[in-house]
C-alpha cells in the first residue's frame, strides 16, 4: 500500500478507535452544586474585631434631632400617663465605645443607623437601644414614672462572642447589675422601681477585659405607670446679698458648656449664630447669677433644664434671633 494511503488509513483507524472508546465510557455523574459558605457578616460576629483605633462616640444633642427620612415616625415625646417607650425619649447625655448609640436597632458598626433589628438569643425587639461598651445613656425622669423595665443582653450579630455588664442607676444609686454576660447567654430582665427618681442612667461596661464584640442591647426598654407631672425640684434659695452690678468694661470668654449642677458666674459670648453662649447639658439644678451673656443666636440652650438665672444681663447681637 502506498505510503500516503497507509497514512490516511492509520488516521481513519485512529479516529474510529477514539470514537469507539468514547462511546464505551459511562457518562460522568453530575457534580452536586455546593452552596457558598455564608459571608462573615451574616450575624456570626466575625467581622466585629477591634482594630486598635478609637471609634468612641459622645452625643452632642438629645438624640432625636438628626433623624433622617427612614426614621420619620420617631419623634421626641414628653412623658405621658401610662407606659412610655424609652427610645422615644430624649437623653440628656450619651456615650458609646464604638460608633453611636442606635435607637430601635443594633449597634452595627461605627456608622450611624448601620445596625439590624434588635435580637437577643433569637428574641426580636421592635424598640430599645443598640449600644457598645463602654457606654452610658442618661434620661430625665422628673419623678414621673414608677418602674423601668428592659431585657438586656448581647445582640445576635456577634454570635456567642463579647462580654459585658449592664447596670442601672437612678439619682446616682445602683439599682441593677447583670453580672458578666456573653453572647451565649439568654436575655436578662431589668425590673426596678424608679418612683420619685429624677434621673435614670443606663451603663454598659466591658466586664473588665476588652471591648471586642461588645454589642449590647436594651430590648423593649420602657418606663411604666408614668404621671403627666412629676415632683418639682426645690427652688434654690436666693442669696441674702444681691450680686454686684456688672462692670462697664466687660471681658467675655467663649461659649460655656455646663455638664454639672452648681452656681456659675462669669461673662460668656458666642459669635456663631448656631452656638449658644451657654449650653446646659444636665438636669441637675443650675444657677447663673451676676453674669453677662451675649451672642448672635440663642443665649441659653438646653433640654429638661432645672435652671435659675438672676441678676444677669443678656445681649442679643442679631435682631432676627430671639435669645
Amino acid at each position: 500500500m502506498p505510503q500516503s494511503q497507509r497514512s490516511a488509513f492509520s488516521l481513519t483507524a485512529l479516529a474510529l478507535t477514539l470514537t469507539l472508546a468514547a462511546c464505551s465510557q459511562q457518562p460522568a455523574a453530575p457534580q452536586p452544586q455546593v452552596d457558598q459558605q455564608p459571608q462573615a457578616d451574616e450575624r456570626d460576629g466575625s467581622q466585629f474585631v477591634y482594630d486598635g483605633t478609637d471609634h468612641s462616640w459622645v452625643s452632642d444633642d438629645n438624640g432625636l434631632t438628626d433623624l433622617d427620612s427612614t426614621a420619620t415616625e420617631l419623634q421626641a415625646q414628653a412623658l405621658r400617663s401610662g407606659n412610655n417607650l424609652l427610645s422615644n425619649e430624649p437623653w440628656t447625655a450619651a456615650t458609646s465605645g464604638w460608633g453611636p448609640a442606635e435607637r430601635n436597632m443594633s449597634n452595627g458598626e461605627k456608622g450611624s443607623k448601620d445596625g439590624s433589628k434588635l435580637s437577643i438569643n433569637g428574641k426580636k425587639y421592635d424598640s430599645g437601644f443598640g449600644i457598645h461598651a463602654n457606654s452610658s445613656m442618661t434620661f430625665n425622669l422628673n419623678g414621673q414614672c414608677s418602674r423601668f423595665i428592659s431585657d438586656v443582653g448581647l445582640d445576635d450579630e456577634v454570635g456567642s462572642r463579647g462580654s459585658v455588664i449592664f447596670q442601672v442607676y437612678a439619682d446616682g444609686t445602683k439599682l441593677f447589675d447583670s453580672g458578666k454576660m456573653t453572647g451565649a447567654d439568654k436575655a436578662k430582665t431589668v425590673n426596678v422601681s424608679v418612683a420619685g427618681r429624677k434621673e435614670l442612667k443606663l451603663v454598659v461596661t466591658d466586664a473588665g477585659d476588652n471591648i471586642d464584640y461588645d454589642h449590647a442591647d436594651w430590648g423593649g426598654a420602657m418606663l411604666t405607670d408614668c404621671k403627666t407631672s412629676g415632683t418639682p425640684a426645690p427652688t434654690p434659695t436666693p442669696p441674702s446679698n444681691p450680686s454686684p452690678a456688672p462692670a462697664t468694661n466687660v471681658k467675655y470668654s467663649g461659649p460655656l458648656v455646663i455638664t454639672k449642677g452648681g452656681t456659675y458666674r462669669g461673662n460668656w459670648q458666642s459669635l456663631d449664630p448656631k452656638v449658644p453662649a451657654v449650653y446646659v447639658k444636665t438636669s441637675e439644678p443650675v444657677i447663673i447669677e451676676g453674669s453677662n451673656l451675649r451672642g448672635r443666636g440663642e443665649l441659653i440652650r438646653g433640654w429638661f433644664m432645672n435652671l435659675t438665672v438672676r441678676n444677669s444681663n443678656g445681649y442679643g447681637m442679631n435682631p432676627n434671633v430671639y435669645g
